[in-house]
């Protein structure tokens, strides 16, 4: 994958293991990881709150950037 990827993953996930989120990230070049410390797999926005809106929003909009 050479697309920009961002990876966002609960340390907490007990369905996919944190682990898994590491080992995407290290596979596609142009990713990046969001680790939500105490994150499980359906509580990201309640755990990340603002922060992780505020790194979506972030990424996309640079994202956006380099399109244009």
């Amino acid at each position: 994958l050479t697309a920009p990827l961002l990876v966002v993953h609960g340390t907490r996930d007990a369905i996919i293991p944190f682990a898994e989120g590491e080992r995407l990230r290290a596979a596609a070049p142009r990713a990046e990881l969001q680790p939500i410390a105490g994150a499980g797999h359906n509580d990201l926005f309640q755990m990340g709150g603002r922060a992780y809106a505020e790194k979506v929003a972030q990424i996309v909009r640079a994202w956006t950037a380099t399109a244009e």
